[in-house]
C-alpha cells in the first residue's frame, strides 16, 4: 500500500494506465451510495404511495383470508385461496421492488460503468501477510470507513431521537383513538424517520465516494520515468526513432545517387546545395527531382554528374529554393517552370554545341 502513495508519483494518469486500472477490476465505485439511494427512494415511494399501498393490500387479504376458518373449507379451499393472496400481494409489491432492483443497477452503472472482469476475485496472497493487513488496518482508507460508520451509527440515533421526539405527541394521539388512527400516525411516523435517516445516509454516502474517488486519482498517479516509458512503448525509443530516420535517408540518398547518371540536369549552389532534375518530353508533364543533397551529399551528386556527362549548372536561388521546397520523386511545382525552362534551354544549347 505504501508504493501506491509514492510522493515522487505526481504526473497525471494517462488514458493507458485508467484502462488498465479498469480492466483490472480497479473502479471508484461506493456501495454505501447505492444502498443510500435505494433506501432513500423506497421510502420516498412509501411516502407517497403509502395509503393507496396499504389499502390494495388490506384489501386483498380481507378478501382472500376471508375464508380461513370456515367449517365448510377443506386443504385444498384453504391452499387456493393462499395462493391467490400471494400472486395479488407479489403483484402490488411487484412494480416497487423492480423499480428499487432497476434503480440499483443503475446506480451502479453510473458509478463504475459496464466492467465484467474476474480479476478482483483472483487469489492474493499477498492479502495473507500479517503485516500488510495490519498496516491496512490503520490505512487512511480504513479510519475514514470506520468514522463514516460511526457517523452512520450516531447520525441514524440522533435523527431517531429527534423524530420521535418531535412527533411523541400525535403518537400518542394516535394510540388513543381507533386502530386506524393508531397505524397511520405509526405509519407516517415510520416514513418520515426513514426519510430522514436515508437522506442523512445519503449525504455521508455522497462524502464516501468523494473520498474513494481521490484515493483512486493517487493511486493511478504515475512517476515521471513512468510516463516516459509508457511513451517510448507507444512511441518508440527517441534514440531508436532517430536512428531509423537517418538509416532511412541515408538508403534514400543511396537509391537516389543511383539516379544521377540519368539525370537531364545539375543544379547547384555550387558547394552547398546540389539538385539533379530529369525531364523526358512527352512521359512527364514536368522535370522531376530525381536526388538532392547538401555538402558532402551535394559533393557526390556533382561528381557522379560530371563523371555521366550530366550538365551542371550554377544558379544559387534556384538550387536553395528547389531543395527546400521539391522532395526527391516530386515534379517541380508551378511556380518554378520559367527557371527551368530557361535552365533546360541551355542545357539543349550545350548539348546542341557538342
Amino acid at each position: 500500500m505504501a508504493d501506491e502513495f509514492d510522493p515522487n508519483k505526481t504526473e497525471a494518469p494517462t488514458p493507458r494506465r485508467r484502462e488498465e486500472s479498469r480492466k483490472e477490476g480497479r473502479v471508484v465505485y461506493s456501495p454505501d451510495v447505492s444502498a443510500a439511494v435505494l433506501i432513500f427512494a423506497g421510502a420516498l415511494a412509501l411516502t407517497m404511495t403509502g395509503p393507496r399501498f396499504g389499502r390494495s393490500l388490506l384489501a386483498v387479504l380481507r378478501d382472500g383470508l376471508h375464508g380461513i376458518g370456515r367449517t365448510d373449507w377443506g386443504t385444498a379451499e384453504t391452499l387456493m385461496s393462499s395462493r391467490w393472496v400471494f400472486g395479488h400481494s407479489v403483484g402490488i409489491c411487484g412494480g416497487l421492488i423492480l423499480g428499487l432492483m432497476a434503480l440499483g443497477l443503475l446506480v451502479g452503472l453510473l458509478q463504475a460503468g459496464f466492467l465484467f472482469t474476474l480479476k478482483p476475485l483472483a487469489v492474493n496472497f499477498g492479502k495473507l501477510d500479517p503485516v500488510n493487513g495490519m498496516s491496512k488496518l490503520f490505512s487512511l482508507d480504513s479510519l475514514m470507513r470506520g468514522g463514516l460508520s460511526v457517523l452512520k451509527v450516531s447520525g441514524c440515533m440522533l435523527a431517531a431521537g429527534w423524530i420521535l421526539a418531535a412527533n411523541w405527541n400525535a403518537l400518542r394521539a394516535g394510540s388513543r383513538g381507533s386502530l386506524l388512527d393508531g397505524v397511520s400516525a405509526a405509519w407516517d411516523l415510520a416514513t418520515t424517520l426513514l426519510l430522514v435517516i436515508s437522506g442523512a445516509l445519503l449525504a455521508l454516502a455522497v462524502i464516501d465516494y468523494v473520498f474513494r474517488w481521490i484515493r483512486h486519482e493517487q493511486r493511478l498517479k504515475m512517476t515521471r520515468e513512468e510516463v516516459k516509458d509508457e511513451q517510448k512503448q507507444d512511441t518508440g525509443d527517441p534514440q531508436v526513432r532517430s536512428r531509423l530516420r537517418k538509416l532511412q535517408k541515408e538508403a534514400a540518398s543511396r537509391r537516389s545517387l543511383r539516379d544521377v547518371p540519368d539525370a537531364t540536369v545539375v543544379v547547384t549552389n555550387p558547394t552547398h546545395y546540389a539538385v539533379a532534375l530529369k525531364y523526358e518530353s512527352g512521359r512527364t508533364s514536368a522535370p522531376v527531382v530525381v536526388a538532392k543533397g547538401t555538402d558532402m551529399m551535394a559533393r557526390r551528386i556533382r561528381t557522379i554528374a560530371e563523371e555521366n556527362g550530366v550538365p551542371v549548372l550554377e544558379r544559387k536561388p534556384l538550387a536553395r529554393a528547389l531543395f527546400k521546397f521539391v522532395d526527391v520523386g516530386q515534379e517541380i511545382p508551378f511556380e518554378f517552370y520559367r527557371a527551368i525552362a530557361e535552365l533546360l534551354a541551355q542545357v539543349y544549347r550545350i548539348k546542341k554545341r557538342l
